[in-house]
């Protein structure tokens, strides 16, 4: 097809000029008309060919069926894919199974498929049964057996022909072997008073070790005496220890090791906490007293906080003084907290002026009393 339009005006060479109608050439298998050629052309295209279209990259023409597309085939059978890819009818029993026919003819017998007849006779119920006349062990696996009323109720007794211990394979019993399938009984032996147990072709010897030894000599400076001791004798311990019984008078000795939770007991056997001899000041700078402040004393610019027995468990007795160093300062009870003013009946947060001294007493699980120079 090639599309012609027809200019007026100068034939100079610039190449402008006005196309004054318009109109299509039949070629390459494409024709088409023109509407309103001279003034605003319409143009339709078609095509002078008839049936499936193919192109060779200008024109286009009929193509050919089965070299250029695959026709359809006819019929409504199973389809199969023939030579050079096109379509056929697929043939029943030969390119798939036909259906199958089920029958039941017969009672015996094996089951057949012929001509897409599957046949299944109709087996008689208990055609499996019979009669059973006799019974009998069969002696293997290392299992043996007799039977008792074989013909009519045999009871059957089981046995084996094997004796020692047994093993297993997961199919037969046999003989273990001693020392291998299992420990053969130890004998036990004490040969020897020193040197290493031994345990050898099913014997263990432990030697019989001597229960007594030698004390050859006693360390100066250990609070012990005594001479040399072979089988028995007698090692004393001289005053300079400390003994666990009776009584003693320890002069310039220090005691160390000792724990918050240490105690004294008293000639009535009641118990006291160790404390001091002084009253040592205290490091703590939390604001809130701590078990290690038992029995010190603060010197302080700053308030301080009695916390609850649930917080710091002290014992009951617990003293703690406070001085406040050339400032006022607060003492407060935590929440839940009774702290006391001594020979008042006023309780709660105390000041403490400048330069005062206060003493603080725990006299029962959250309660303290406070009193001093310049508590209010």
């Amino acid at each position: 097809m090639a599309l012609r339009a027809t200019s007026g005006g100068g034939g100079g060479g610039g190449g402008s000029g006005t196309v004054t109608t318009v109109s299509v050439a039949t070629a390459n298998g494409l024709n088409g008309s023109v509407a309103n050629a001279t003034t605003t052309p319409a143009i339709t295209i078609g095509t002078s060919v008839t049936g499936v279209l193919k192109g060779n990259g200008t024109a286009i023409s009929a193509a050919t069926a089965n070299t250029d597309y695959l026709t359809p085939p006819s019929g409504t059978a199973l389809l199969k894919a023939g030579s050079g890819g096109a379509l056929a009818n697929a043939t029943a029993g030969t390119d798939y199974q036909a259906p199958i026919t089920l029958t039941t003819t017969g009672t015996s017998g094996a089951a057949t498929f012929a001509a897409n007849v599957l046949n299944i006779p109709n087996y008689a119920a208990g055609a499996g049964s019979g009669t059973v006349t006799s019974a009998s062990v069969v002696s293997a696996n290392g299992f043996a057996g007799t039977v008792a009323n074989a013909t009519t109720t045999p009871a059957i007794t089981l046995s084996t022909s094997i004796s020692g211990v047994l093993k297993g394979n997961g199919t037969a019993i046999s003989a273990a072997t001693a020392g291998t399938d299992y420990q053969v009984p130890i004998t036990l032996t004490t040969s020897g008073t020193s040197g290493a147990a031994t345990f050898a072709a099913g014997t263990l010897n432990i030697p019989n070790y001597s229960a007594g030894g030698t004390v050859t000599s006693i360390t100066a400076g250990t609070g012990l005496s005594g001479g040399t001791i072979t089988s028995s004798g007698t090692i004393a311990i001289d005053a300079t220890v400390a003994t666990l019984t009776g009584t003693q008078t320890f002069t310039n000795k220090t005691i160390t090791g000792l724990t918050s939770a240490s105690t004294v007991l008293d000639s009535s056997g009641n118990a006291y906490a160790v404390g001091y001899r002084t009253m040592p000041q205290s490091a703590n700078a939390t604001g809130t007293l701590a078990l290690s402040d038992s029995g010190k004393h603060f010197y302080v610019t700053s308030g301080l906080t009695v916390p609850l027995n649930s917080s710091v468990a002290f014992d009951i007795g617990t003293v703690i003084t406070i001085v406040s160093n050339s400032t006022a300062i607060t003492i407060t009870p935590a929440s839940g907290v009774t702290l006391q003013l001594a020979n008042s009946a006023t309780a709660g947060t105390r000041s403490l002026t400048s330069n005062g001294v206060a003493t603080l007493l725990k006299v029962a699980v959250n309660t303290w009393y406070v009193s001093g120079a310049g508590v209010t």
